[in-house]
């Protein structure tokens, strides 16, 4: 669970500080990435190779639907590992948590990620035929 934090400003500090943007997110899901994750979701939507993650005002789509904090990431994976890609002391999950926003990670011996609900267009690939040989 990610979200604004709510320590009070020190004198001179820019609010924005204390609060989750589109990269903080994005590189909490790529450290659980790096961390084996098998699956990823961010607010129920599946995190796959094309989706986006991006900064819309106060809130942050992916795969272009809109949400507003907390956002809740859920990634299935080897659970010793994950949490370290978050609560480890040098992670980028630690390091927003000792600047004042809300991190917590937990474990669950079941979680269900939702599959992806769009369709996948390929651009660049195409099925080759194979020929049969005699």
């Amino acid at each position: 669970i990610l979200s604004d934090g709510d320590r009070e400003l020190i004198e001179g500090e820019d609010p924005n500080n204390l609060l989750v943007h589109d990269i903080d997110v994005l590189n909490i899901v790529n450290d659980l990435k790096i961390s084996g994750a098998e699956a990823i979701s961010l607010n129920g939507q599946r995190v796959v190779s094309i989706s986006e993650i991006n900064c819309a005002g106060p809130t942050i789509k992916i795969n272009d639907r809109v949400y507003s904090q907390p956002y809740i990431i859920k990634a299935i994976g080897n659970p010793d590992y994950l949490r370290a890609a978050i609560k480890a002391p040098g992670t980028y999950g630690n390091l927003l948590k000792q600047v004042g926003l809300f991190v917590e990670a937990n474990t669950s011996v079941s979680i269900t990620v939702p599959a992806y609900e769009e369709q996948i267009e390929y651009k660049y690939l195409k099925v080759i035929e194979r020929s049969e040989k005699p």
